[in-house]
């Protein structure tokens, strides 16, 4: 060394172990930080001089277990990457299939007043279309079937009331008829059995006569009602 020159660490520690009886020789010793050794070939030049170059290289077991603390902290890392994407991922996807599910819920409780939202998702588009679309098909089906259930419910009531008033009808006709049969059979009877005198026996047929003429109309106005329930009556 030259006078006055620093002398490194690294030197210090090589020097007790060289042999300097050899003419050349490698020593190792630890560096100056825990993740290097030090190197060192000496070369005899003569008798009191020799030259000793040093350099620090990485040892092997402390490389690799720095690569392991960066691959653990490495790997920690993308997990909590991929948990986050995953975690992101699943609500962007399951946001558009609850609200499906809520709208298809409705429809089963038939309810059609919500719809369902079209994302961007070309399948999860399609699939709210079709609900949406079976949404309104639904819905214009049962009011159809509500206002045809009300019409039925009119007819019915219709057909009832014209089924009370035919009833009416016959009621009144058959007591309308009982009363000139009466007289008609009283009349003839009393004919047959000689209750009456010869002179009035014409004066009861004409009476017969009359009742049979008024039931005779009375037969008329009753079928006149029924032609009345005839389409083809004008």
């Amino acid at each position: 060394y030259y006078e006055g020159a620093t002398v490194p660490n690294n030197v210090e520690s090589i020097i007790p172990l060289i042999d300097f009886d050899k003419e050349n020789g490698s020593y190792m010793t630890e560096g100056d930080t825990k993740y290097a050794n030090n190197v060192a070939f000496v070369n005899k030049i003569d008798d009191d001089n020799y030259v000793i170059t040093i350099f620090s290289i990485q040892t092997t077991d402390k490389m690799l277990n720095t690569l392991n603390t960066y691959n653990f902290y490495v790997y920690v890392f993308i997990f909590i990457v991929i948990c986050l994407s995953a975690w992101y991922i699943g609500k962007f996807i399951a946001k558009p299939i609850e609200n499906i599910t809520e709208v298809a819920n409705d429809i089963s409780n038939l309810d059609f007043s919500q719809k369902a939202n079209e994302f961007g998702n070309r399948k999860t588009t399609q699939l709210s279309k079709s609900i949406n679309l079976l949404n309104d098909n639904l819905k214009q089906t049962i009011e159809e079937l509500n206002i045809k259930n009300q019409e039925a419910n009119e007819l019915a009531l219709s057909q009832q009331k014209q089924f009370q008033m035919k009833k009416q009808l016959v009621s009144s006709i058959s007591h309308e008829l009982k009363t000139p049969l009466a007289i008609m059979q009283a009349s003839i009877s009393g004919i047959l059995d000689g209750v009456f005198e010869p002179e009035e026996n014409e004066a009861e047929l004409q009476n017969v006569l009359k009742e049979i003429n008024h039931t005779n109309e009375i037969v008329q106005e009753v079928l006149d009602v029924y032609r009345l329930d005839n389409d083809s009556f004008s």
